[in-house]
């Protein structure tokens, strides 16, 4: 079993050099978790893998670079 957290720090939108930076959208700062886990096994002399996975544990609002909203908790069989 894995358990992955992920942080970025805020950001802005454009270039931070660039213009005011009191009047600059800001991107918030995504904290996600992440969790995974695999189980192999032997079936009739053949290798299984089976993999489960929980994306955005907390379901907080996640945005990417360009400031546009990734999508909330996912669940995935594999």
């Amino acid at each position: 079993m894995t358990l992955t957290i992920g942080y970025v720090r805020p950001s802005f939108r454009s270039w931070e050099s660039a213009g005011r930076r009191d009047t600059k959208q800001v991107i918030p700062s995504p904290f996600t978790q992440n969790i995974r886990s695999n189980q192999n096994q032997l079936f009739k002399h053949k290798k299984r893998s089976f993999t489960g996975e929980i994306q955005h544990l907390s379901n907080a609002q996640v945005f990417d670079f360009f400031g546009v909203q990734r999508p909330g908790r996912a669940f995935y069989l594999k």
